[in-house]
């Protein structure tokens, strides 16, 4: 894979390894592509000591790791794309990544399908639970991957979310600052729990009815279900919420990502992604 940047009038004159810096290339990536000559500014291979000039081209030569996800067919609705990343609107019940049992039904699968005649690969940064829906961030090559990935784990991806409770949050706009970590005896099911990792959820009820809320919901945390297990802790699950709430046979917890904000890995400049669905609506 190959990326091409044009070097704008504020690099001119630095050495390229500030402007790699700045796309978020880690020490290591640099060091693959000096290893491999993969660093050239207008066709002619380059050090990253070489000294800028505005105007000129500077093409990075990316291996892709191979990939064992096999291609499949499917009716994607994609939000937003460029050269650098993509936002998928994914739906309630689709896993986001191939396991046991799930091997060709996956987001990934329809991913690797839309862009298996391209240069790009799904590299996942937003990962979203089988049954959570809405918007879901993937980068498409490993620079935007690095600096991508990095935002997330520094919490710069912002996402707010929209859910049906059972029960109404008191009081209506408010926060839950508990820590979460693994139920006993469960690989999946979390709970509150003091020896947990620190998780914070704001939320504000936008409406309600019938003993149910919609509620806005802001993670500033990413812990595993944190939305869930919050409003559950609060007195507040997730309608039909299987492992948090009261299940109910055929229905489904209501949880979907309707914003996501984030930093763009060559612009550097902030943009917010809002999802084109309906809220969840009340039974």
């Amino acid at each position: 894979m190959q990326l091409t940047y044009p070097v704008s009038a504020e690099f001119d004159g630095k050495e390229l390894l500030c402007l790699l810096r700045h796309l978020g290339l880690s020490a290591t990536m640099i060091r693959r592509l000096k290893h491999s000559d993969g660093i050239c500014i207008d066709g002619h291979s380059v050090t990253v000591r070489h000294r800028l000039t505005a105007g000129q081209m500077v093409t990075l030569t990316l291996p892709e790791p191979p990939s064992n996800v096999r291609p499949v067919a499917m009716d994607l609705e994609i939000v937003c794309e460029d050269d650098w990343l993509l936002v998928v609107n994914k739906p309630s019940g689709m896993p986001t990544h191939p396991s046991a049992g799930h091997r060709e039904d996956t987001l990934i699968n329809g991913l690797t399908y839309y862009l298996q005649n391209t240069p790009y690969t799904a590299h996942p940064i937003t990962r979203l639970d089988r049954y959570t829906g809405g918007l879901t961030l993937f980068a498409k090559n490993p620079v935007a991957a690095a600096d991508l990935c990095r935002q997330a784990k520094e919490g710069q991806i912002e996402k707010t979310y929209y859910a049906i409770t059972s029960g109404i949050p008191h009081p209506p706009v408010g926060s839950v600052d508990r820590p979460i970590g693994r139920a006993e005896g469960s690989v999946i099911t979390r709970r509150v729990r003091e020896d947990g990792r620190p998780a914070l959820t704001l939320y504000e009820t936008v409406a309600v009815k019938n003993g149910q809320a919609l509620v806005k919901a802001k993670p500033v945390t990413g812990r595993t279900h944190q939305i869930r297990v919050h409003m559950a802790s609060i007195g507040c699950p997730l309608t039909d919420d299987f492992l948090y709430g009261q299940e109910r046979a055929g229905k489904i917890f209501r949880l979907t990502c309707f914003e996501l904000g984030f930093v763009h890995p060559l612009t550097k400049k902030r943009i917010t992604i809002k999802n084109p669905s309906e809220l969840p609506n009340f039974d």
